[in-house]
């Protein structure tokens, strides 16, 4: 047994940046973790019975460890090769360096195990050189690249990269896999190791592919049976028995100190498959010491938030936020729950939760066996008219899994019709979406629709805190006061796991600034993102404290009077000022109210709860119609 790096046959020539493996970089633990529970969903044998994951954290002697010490002297060949194309400094020079150094300096190899059973293992063809191959599920994950064989149309898989979280979370980028499969109805077991480093010029001048197979054969085929390396078969054995696939992660890097590394695994587990365990399609074993489970699953639930609430560890609001769309699952709103029957969709359960432990406007979308794929959906991202929900929705329906797995992006987080290549199929593709997305808005009209029954007036502070409060008027054509309606928002803090780094621009039509519109009667001028910085106030450490204003708009209500609404996540004093656009240049307009006659172009109010929906009645400066109009609010 050894490890072979074919020769490139003055082909390319293969770099360290591999756009795969950069892809699961920034979140290690999460993404090995997400992709290969996702992997063996859908290589599920028993559909009656759950699919069970195992992940270990062990040690074995370095002795034993077959496959591990041979790469030593390839590690070195890439480090030389990768010299001479860059400096001494480059990131691949070192990365070679460091895992020489790493294997070398070890007295025992550290492995993070991912073993799954009640799954078919990696079945299939492996020698492409026979007249009747037909690659299967060993042959993608090994030697495919951006190649998936699933089985079904909802699978959650689709691209084929996902296969390389693994070589992200090791020091290496090297995995071994060990899968036991029925064959012909035998018992059959396979090894094979795969790193994928870079081109390596080897001493007789050869350029090499940048992937190698440790394998007993030229051709890289895998190895079987009772040639199998003794310390991969503990290993797996120590988890359970039964057909399924283990994968081997030796010097694991996956960004989490000891101490976190189950907690933050259990984090992740819930964020992504918290439906998959509790509709029992799903088991998760920790080092052999715990478990998720459909028994055990709200008991370990609670335990979890309950732990994150008393030690308060570091990054406790993004670990929070990583559970909401399991309370929304779990803890519910009554009589909130049911199945959308969705006619481009299908069949779709979902999930609703309202009240004051929600303070956002969200949508979670998951398929099939119940992975999350995203808390951002096009068109899914503003709700006007509503009050604070989260709502959580499984596509289960074929059609409806089979459309959101062709705009997927490759980690399953988002989703971009760009990605179907046919045109036409590309339209019918977004068409069922958008019908979708309308019998998704008028389920959170049913049952989180606002209710303006309560309202509270605010004032200015007439140059702080020095006016009194003022009485409502309604002669039923305008109301002449400023009002502030209780209606929390979405809080910018904390941010959920799957919406960090999210793009900005993929909302649809609903999502977008829109522009003055004019016609009789009421005009109405929205705001957004701000497009120029008016009054955003600079402290010390450089931050600015500009407030965020949900839901802008300016409606001119006839005569000289207009109405400010917009949603404002603070509480106390905040200042205001209103900007005007033009083609060429934006300033800051005057502006007066009822309580304060004087033109000024930024005044004081306050706000008395946090989470609110603003009303205040003013005057803007004359000529202002003409213009695009922007608010900035600052804390006082």
């Amino acid at each position: 047994m050894k490890w072979i790096f074919p020769s490139n046959n003055g082909g390319e020539v293969d770099g360290f940046n591999n756009a795969s493996i950069d892809t699961f970089n920034g979140t290690k633990l999460f993404s090995v973790v997400r992709e290969t529970i996702q992997n063996s969903m859908d290589a599920r044998l028993d559909k009656d019975k759950p699919v069970r994951v195992s992940f270990t954290l062990s040690d074995i002697e370095k002795v034993k460890a077959v496959g591990i010490n041979e790469l030593v002297p390839f590690l070195q060949g890439a480090g030389d090769t990768a010299r001479s194309q860059q400096s001494d400094t480059h990131t691949s020079v070192r990365f070679f360096e460091h895992a020489v150094q790493t294997i070398n300096s070890a007295k025992t190899i550290p492995v993070f195990t991912i073993s799954d059973f009640n799954t078919c293992g990696l079945e299939g063809d492996y020698d492409d050189t026979d007249p009747k191959f037909k690659g299967d599920k060993w042959y993608a994950l090994i030697k495919g690249s951006g190649l998936s064989q699933k089985s079904t149309d909802g699978a959650l898989g689709s691209f084929g990269h996902g296969s390389k979280a693994p070589f992200a979370a090791s020091t290496l980028r090297t995995v071994f896999y060990y899968s036991q499969i029925s064959k012909d109805g035998k018992s059959e077991s396979r090894f094979q190791g795969k790193s994928i480093l870079q081109s390596i010029r080897l001493r007789n001048s050869t350029m090499t592919q940048g992937t190698g197979y440790f394998s007993n054969s030229e051709k890289c085929d895998p190895i079987f049976d009772s040639s199998i390396p003794t310390w991969i078969k503990s290993l797996r054995d120590a988890a359970g028995k039964g057909t399924g696939t283990s994968i081997v992660v030796p010097f694991p890097d996956l960004g989490s100190v000891v101490e976190n590394f189950w907690q933050e695994m259990q984090i992740s587990i819930i964020h992504n498959f918290y439906l998959a365990i509790k509709n029992e399609n799903l088991e998760v074993d920790f080092n052999g010491k715990e478990s998720l489970n459909s028994m055990n699953l709200l008991s370990q639930f609670e335990k979890l938030i309950k732990d994150l609430v008393t030690v308060m560890p570091e990054g406790h609001e993004e670990k929070m936020a990583a559970l909401e769309c399991a309370k929304t699952i779990e803890f519910c709103t009554p009589e909130k729950t049911g199945v959308l029957r969705s006619k481009p969709f299908g069949r779709v359960s979902w999930y609703m939760r309202t009240g004051d432990d929600v303070s956002w406007r969200g949508v979670g979308v998951a398929r099939q066996n119940g992975m999350l794929i995203t808390e951002l959906p096009q068109w899914l991202l503003k709700f006007p008219g509503t009050k604070p929900f989260d709502l959580f929705l499984c596509v289960e329906g074929e059609s409806g899994s089979r459309i959101l797995r062709s705009i997927e992006d490759p980690s399953h987080t988002k989703f971009e019709f760009d990605r179907i290549p046919d045109l036409d199929e590309r339209q019918e593709a977004e068409s069922s979406y958008r019908a979708f997305t309308k019998e998704v808005r008028q389920l959170i009209l049913e049952h989180a629709a606002m209710d303006a029954s309560e309202e509270e007036f605010i004032d200015d502070l007439n140059e702080f805190f020095s006016g009194a409060e003022a009485t409502t008027i309604d002669d039923g054509k305008a109301e002449i006061s400023n009002k502030l309606t209780l209606d929390p928002i979405k809080k910018s803090k904390p941010l959920r796991p799957s919406n960090v780094g999210a793009d900005s621009g993929q909302g649809g039509a609903d999502d977008q600034l829109p522009q003055p519109t004019s016609g009789s009667g009421v005009t109405e001028v929205r705001g957004g993102t701000p497009a120029v910085d008016f009054a955003g106030a600079m402290g010390s450490s450089g931050k600015k404290f500009e407030l965020p204003l949900g839901d802008t708009r300016i409606v001119h209500i006839g005569g000289k009077t207009s109405k400010l609404y917009f949603n404002l996540d603070h509480s106390g004093p905040f200042t205001l000022s209103i900007g005007k656009v033009g083609e060429l240049e934006s300033e800051l307009l005057k502006y007066k109210t009822t309580n304060d006659p004087v033109w000024k172009t930024k005044r004081a109010f306050n706000c008395k709860k946090k989470g609110s929906r603003v009303s205040i009645e003013v005057e803007l400066e004359p000529g202002a119609e003409k213009y695009a109009l922007q608010l900035v609010a600052n804390i006082v």
